[in-house]
């Protein structure tokens, strides 16, 4: 009677914190299962088309290659094979995901404590933050996202000294998922000093190869953003405080708080705690939160999310640091008090919260939702369109610059033989010949003056009027006028003979 009473004690002790963080998850996250593609999403998927599925898993295969971030390609390539052009699908996947990082998140830290109070609390700290919005609203940080799924099943087989091989797999998955993972060989290292384990030269050392081998394939391959600004490091200690600030702003929402001079003594302060509380899990913690985001440290300044990874060393350092204070004063483990600590945090959590994310929720939304507008608009009118069909967008609301319109066009139908163009993809001064194209669609409010631009109509197509409605029901949008009936009104237009 005895043993099943404290059976179900330690399973309730668990199992409700772990359904009230699932639970907080989705309510702040939750929003992001069903919203649109971002624009990242279609470009990332449409360069995943272009390799096959053989050369996808070759890729990974060969690490060093240089391909661009292979193991999230397959998500894409697979994803939209089985599923289709479907945002839900993609998201849904990226959800199943961050779930079961949640369950990682949880191992490892209790690895590291050994306390399931201090890796409840560090699951909920790791588990939601509004900054990092782009994780629950954008399939395109499936790369963080994966990057954390590998990086730390890699540190549970180091930690619980599994095989070499499974180790070794799963540390080159993280790295075909994301760059961040090249700084594993420290944060082993880390693990045996902090544990005052017998250091494992030959792991370490093979970790540290795999790395350098990695790192090579990047630097000697070309690769899409081989040579590009926003993807090259500068490698200087002012581009490190800079961006270090910059990041623990993001995290604790206090960006004047992060001058050089505290950023330089946080990591020293954050380590003479650890030693003086002598708790190892802290020491390791503090170690992962400052080493896992030197990758991205010294190259341009990402969103929130890039610190999906650092954020469980952030998370871990601060629940245990919170277990200790807690059995200082009160040893007792009575379930009662365990259970207050965790419901206490949570309410901080989502004060702290809860107004940022509404503000998140509404950007998110209104950015993808633009490109949700145009793309419910385009398919009500042309369901089907034949192979080769040319299609030209004027005045669309997208960068001058951007092929966004190409990829979410052929992606939608599955046809690459669509010629998609647009003035913003040509040198200034380059004018439309309209009777090019079988399509043309103006994004103009009305009035528009389509006498200026369009002399003669396309044969065999429409001019369409598509407005892009904006925080209003998109279902109002119609054509400007049926083809029919626009085709005689341009050719009123023209001189007579």
């Amino acid at each position: 009677m005895t043993s099943n009473t404290g059976f179900g004690l330690r399973s309730i002790r668990i199992a409700a914190p772990a359904i009230l963080i699932v639970g907080y998850f989705l309510q702040f996250a939750g929003p992001g299962l069903f919203v649109y593609f971002s624009a990242d999403d279609l470009m990332n998927l449409y360069w995943s088309l272009d390799h096959s599925l053989l050369q996808l898993l070759r890729d990974n295969l060969t690490f060093w290659s240089g391909s661009y971030r292979p193991l999230g390609a397959i998500f894409y390539h697979v994803t939209y094979t089985l599923a289709g052009f479907h945002p839900f699908a993609f998201h849904f996947v990226c959800f199943a995901l961050l779930l079961l990082n949640l369950y990682l998140m949880y191992r490892l830290a209790m690895a590291l404590s050994c306390s399931s109070e201090a890796a409840l609390l560090a699951v909920l700290l790791f588990a939601y933050h509004p900054n990092f919005s782009d994780l629950y609203y954008s399939a395109g940080t499936i790369y963080d996202i994966l990057c954390f799924t590998f990086y730390c099943l890699a540190l549970l087989v180091y930690i619980h000294r599994g095989h070499w091989a499974v180790f070794a797999a799963c540390f080159i998955l993280a790295l075909n998922a994301k760059e961040m993972a090249v700084s594993m060989p420290l944060a082993l290292l880390a693990y045996d000093i902090a544990f005052r384990k017998p250091i494992r030269y030959r792991w370490i050392a093979s970790a540290s190869l795999i790395s350098a081998i990695f790192c090579a394939g990047k630097l000697l391959n070309k690769s899409p953003f081989t040579g590009h600004p926003a993807y090259t490091p500068l490698l200087t200690f002012g581009r490190y405080l800079e961006n270090t600030a910059h990041y623990l702003g993001e995290i604790f929402y206090r960006r004047s708080w992060f001058q050089p001079e505290v950023t330089l003594l946080l990591p020293i302060a954050m380590l003479a705690i650890a030693f003086a509380m002598k708790n190892r899990a802290m020491k390791f913690a503090a170690t992962l939160a400052w080493v896992a985001p030197l990758p991205v440290t010294f190259i341009s300044l990402r969103g929130g999310y890039v610190l999906y990874l650092p954020m469980a060393g952030w998370a871990i350092y601060f629940a245990a640091l919170i277990t200790v204070l807690r059995w200082r004063f009160s040893a007792r483990p009575a379930l009662a008090i365990r259970f207050t600590v965790f419901l206490l945090c949570a309410a901080l959590l989502i004060n702290a919260h809860r107004s940022r994310a509404r503000r998140v929720d509404t950007t998110a939304i209104g950015s993808n939702g633009k490109l949700q507008a145009v793309a419910k608009q385009f398919f009500s009118s042309h369901p089907t369109l034949a192979p080769g069909t040319r299609i030209l967008f004027l005045n669309d609301p997208f960068p001058a610059d951007d092929y966004v319109m190409l990829f979410l066009i052929r992606l939608q139908y599955g046809d690459r033989s669509l010629n998609i163009d647009r003035p913003g993809n040509h040198p200034a001064g380059w004018h439309a010949n309209l009777t090019d194209y079988n399509l043309v669609f103006d994004f103009l409010q009305p009035p528009c003056a389509i006498s200026g631009r369009c002399s003669i109509p396309p044969p065999d197509g429409a001019l369409l009027h598509m407005p892009l409605l904006l925080g209003r029901d998109f279902h109002g949008a119609r054509p400007l006028y049926s083809p029919p009936d626009l085709r005689g009104r341009l050719r009123s237009l023209l001189p007579s003979d």
